[in-house]
């Protein structure tokens, strides 16, 4: 069975022209008019190389198997036009493109401009770059709680018993609190860490 084109990254393109408008002083009708300028010379496709589990729901979005690819996939995991045996990242893009051009109405003709935009382009500036900046983070707190170790033994063993007890109590109540509010187990695991350690620093790590 052939399911729609379903789009991954269009509205990317929307919100961006259409906000610019807006702060440029475009009035509600023409903000309107642009959108839908652009929404009808936009189109996107996604490829699912796995599945993924959405905390509310605790279980994984789709099946697939190992060497499966799921073409077309929508961003909240629809299912695609087709599913294929894994190929070359460059046939994979081949089979994209051939499959959105044609999907534009009128089709773009040759020598047209277009816009690519890809989820690996904005990964190593946000998502790694945030994940390394996070570890240089807990690094340097390691590092100031190292320095510290001598004021450690003059408060003796009252602050360890209180740094190995305390976390830990406070780790099940929250376990327990997001247990009874209906949470999936990654958000309950994630609920419960916040809990333990008194900060939300821990939460994207975990």
């Amino acid at each position: 069975m052939k399911f729609p084109c379903a789009g991954v990254a269009g509205t990317v393109a929307f919100e961006k022209i259409a906000g610019a408008a807006a702060e440029a002083g475009a009035g509600l009708a023409g903000c309107k008019r642009l959108g839908g300028r652009t929404n009808a010379c936009t189109a996107s496709m996604g490829v699912g190389l796995g599945n993924c589990t959405v905390h509310a729901a605790g279980v994984p979005t789709f099946e697939i198997g190992a060497s499966e690819i799921e073409m077309g996939v929508g961003i909240h995991g629809e299912p695609g036009r087709r599913r294929a045996l894994n190929k070359p990242a460059r046939r994979i893009v081949d089979d994209l493109l051939d499959a959105i051009s044609s999907d534009l109405s009128p089709p773009h003709p040759p020598g047209s401009h277009c816009c690519r935009l890809s989820k690996d382009l904005v990964e190593p500036f946000y998502e790694n770059l945030f994940r390394s900046m996070l570890i240089l983070f807990l690094l340097e707190m390691g590092i100031t709680a190292s320095r510290q170790i001598k004021g450690f033994w003059k408060v003796g063993p009252f602050m360890a018993g209180f740094g190995v007890i305390v976390p830990v109590v406070h780790g099940l109540v929250g376990v327990s609190l997001a247990h009874l509010a209906g949470l999936s187990v990654g958000g309950t695991f994630v609920f419960g860490a916040i809990c333990a350690s008194a900060s939300f620093i821990d939460a994207p790590a975990a």
